[in-house]
């Protein structure tokens, strides 16, 4: 039978659950083979589980599977790294690595942002159920989990260490950024961590400079000493910035004032501006300007913060 393209990509994944549930299995895996052509994260990782079960008349293949799966982990689908990863610790389909495993369940574990330990639980029981090892690595990453979302936003920057950096197993940046964009809602020091991701990029992370001046913009009002000193520096430069002199020494000022060192900027200010002006920056406006100078965009629910360079 033909499969037309659906408006919606669940439409397509709900067909094939249909046709299974109506005894035509033969239809859900053409179905899934729709969305997997649109690119739809989901239909690679349900399609995954059919090869993993060996559903519409096709014997179990593991190695196709841990493909699909790797597909659609790489798509964002959280799920898909821990069904991955537990075929990688079984060795099943993919040569047996606990290392990488564990790091497969940290990288879909810190997607799942709501703390809802209760899917990745029933993969575990579903793996027990075939026959296969009692995964540790995930049950240690389930508790390690569940402190972090316990953890103050102030550890964002410290937790997402081992997704940042390119020589660790777990490595992924998109992760890291993520698990650094929760903190910086809340915490001016992880704010000003994202606003370095997003400005530097890290390998494979995407750069946004405008939205990154947001979370600069964020950490400063916090009065995050560092983000001060970096707008000071910014808008005395005319770097990505208006050049203005006298914002950018009053957030300089604030810097000095929270211990960062920003003497040279300072003192290289007061040798441009006349003395008067200087006088009334220190007597009239103690205070920083909040983002002046600065083009900056505010996060939107429907543009993901954290994203893969193209």
């Amino acid at each position: 039978m033909p499969f037309p393209r659906p408006k919606d990509f669940a439409e397509w994944n709900w067909n094939a659950l249909a046709a299974r549930l109506n005894g035509r299995t033969d239809e859900e895996l053409g179905w899934y083979s729709v969305g997997m052509e649109a690119g739809d994260r989901q239909s690679f990782e349900w399609a995954g589980m059919l090869y993993e079960d060996g559903r519409c008349t096709l014997p179990p293949d593991t190695t196709k599977a841990a493909e699909l799966y790797r597909r659609a982990g790489a798509l964002g689908q959280w799920t898909a790294l821990i069904r991955l990863g537990l075929l990688t610790l079984a060795g099943d389909g993919v040569p047996a690595d606990t290392e990488q495993a564990d790091a497969l369940f940290r990288r879909g574990l810190i997607h799942n942002l709501s703390g809802n330990l209760d899917y990745p639980r029933t993969m575990i029981e579903r793996h027990i159920l075939r026959g296969r090892p009692m995964p540790p690595e995930l049950e240690s990453r389930l508790a390690w989990w569940g402190e972090t979302i316990k953890s103050p936003p102030s550890a964002a920057p410290q937790i997402a260490a081992d997704f940042l950096d390119p020589n660790s197993p777990a490595y992924d940046p998109v992760a890291g950024c993520k698990v650094v964009e929760r903190g910086g809602y809340k915490d001016a020091g992880a704010a000003f961590a994202l606003y370095r991701l997003l400005s530097t990029g890290t390998e494979g992370l995407k750069v946004k400079p405008k939205l990154a001046d947001y979370w600069l913009i964020s950490a400063a009002i916090d009065g995050h000493g560092p983000a001060h000193a970096e707008i000071g520096r910014r808008l005395l430069t005319g770097d990505r910035a208006q050049r203005l002199r006298g914002a950018a020494y009053r957030h300089l000022r604030v810097a000095e004032k929270a211990g960062e060192e920003v003497s040279i900027l300072l003192r290289r200010i007061e040798a441009e501006l006349p003395p008067e002006v200087i006088v009334d920056l220190q007597t009239n406006w103690p205070g920083a300007p909040s983002g002046t100078g600065l083009a900056y965009e505010t996060p939107s629910p429907e543009q993901p913060v954290c994203e893969r360079a193209p």
